[in-house]
């Protein structure tokens, strides 16, 4: 590939990158203006790392993660949606595709839950101490809420790799 053809692709990603960026920057936006709609619309963000990852590799994928990321918690309103992003949702396709690469499910399963669960404990911790959000733990048990968790974090592995293997199958038809 000669020096122009290079300088193009490299152009052509950025260029794609931002769009998804900025895709992301809205349904974040949306996100918090429809509080209903917080996590479903996070997770639809993380979405656009997903396709970037797929179609031009993950260092693009990961550029579009810290756009998202960087623009959404400086400049959005409202704090919630750009940080569930942020902590799961963004990075998720990107850890995903690097462990499913191992082909052994038990330990891709076992990272996967190993990696939310420091997370979500994070996210307990950072709710409960440092922002002073202590009432969901005399709502519920800390470990009903890691069960729920969890079992969230599976159905939405399993939708999300329904919703690539659909793409996958779209895109190859093209």
């Amino acid at each position: 590939m000669n020096r122009n053809q290079d300088m193009g692709k490299k152009t052509s990603s950025l260029a794609l990158g931002s769009v998804f960026t900025a895709f992301s920057v809205v349904l974040l936006y949306i996100a918090g203006v429809l509080p209903t709609m917080r996590i479903a619309l996070s997770a639809a963000a993380g979405l656009f790392c997903a396709v970037m990852l797929m179609s031009r590799g993950a260092g693009y994928s990961l550029l579009v993660y810290i756009a998202t990321s960087l623009i959404s918690l400086f400049f959005l309103p409202v704090k919630t949606p750009p940080f569930i992003y942020f902590a799961f949702f963004g990075y998720y396709p990107i850890l995903k595709y690097f462990i499913e690469k191992l082909r052994s499910l038990p330990i891709e399963w076992l990272l996967k839950l190993l990696s939310f669960n420091l997370v979500f404990t994070l996210l307990l911790y950072f709710s409960s101490y440092i922002a002073g959000l202590q009432d969901i733990f005399t709502a519920f048990p800390v470990y009903i809420l890691y069960i729920a968790a969890n079992i969230a974090m599976i159905l939405y592995d399993f939708a999300f790799s329904l919703l690539i293997a659909r793409y996958r199958s779209r895109l190859t038809r093209l």
